[in-house]
């Protein structure tokens, strides 16, 4: 039938019935019908819900899967303490890579010293290249990315070290993050994308 249309109700189809003047071709009008009331009060209760919903989102912590209130930035309390303290981590690893300098001394472990000086040597590139915007023969487009890394890997280089300032002697749990780093700056000397893929001929 021409000018049939539907509308979802409990999957329920409305034809001339509930659509006068759609089936004559005088396009949509008015619904005066008991069918137009409950399909009204109907849409009201779901925008209504959904306005609770969003509301409720829009309250809790931004973090996935966190239900806790909101406090700043969009976070729960514990959300936000974790955010500060990462960001805390973040500034200490690049002063210490700008400087060499920890709680007032350079690093005293032999390997830790020796590591952290060729990560210095990374870490100077992928800046000279960020802040005077040319392409290092060896970061090439990665140049950003190889800051990110430089400043991983110097926040484990802290934990270790203050580890062996302590007196701690423990293998670290954070070779991971060490092996990630220094792969991809071999893969980098290589020739290679930072992740061991063949680098296109345009980058």
């Amino acid at each position: 039938m021409a000018g049939f249309w539907t509308c979802q109700r409990s999957s329920a189809t409305l034809g001339w019935v509930g659509c006068c003047g759609i089936i004559a071709g005088q396009g949509m009008i008015g619904i005066a019908s008991g069918w137009d009331c409950s399909i009204r009060s109907e849409i009201e209760v779901r925008r209504t819900g959904r306005e609770k919903m969003k509301r409720r989102r829009s309250s809790s912590c931004k973090k996935s899967r966190c239900e806790e209130p909101a406090e700043i930035m969009g976070l729960c309390h514990e959300h936000y303490a974790e955010h500060v303290e990462a960001q805390m981590c973040c500034d200490e690893a690049i002063r210490v890579l700008h400087h060499g300098i920890l709680d007032g001394q350079t690093i005293q472990k032999t390997e830790l010293a020796e590591e952290f000086r060729k990560l210095q040597e990374w870490w100077r590139r992928a800046c000279d290249s960020i802040n005077f915007q040319r392409k290092d023969p060896i970061l090439r487009d990665e140049a950003k990315y190889a800051s990110e890394w430089c400043i991983s890997l110097a926040q484990v280089i802290i934990k270790e070290e203050r580890l062996f300032r302590n007196g701690n002697v423990r293998p670290p749990p954070w070779n991971f993050i060490r092996d990630s780093v220094w792969d991809r700056f071999k893969n980098l000397e290589e020739g290679l994308m930072s992740n061991g893929v063949a680098r296109p001929k345009d980058r």
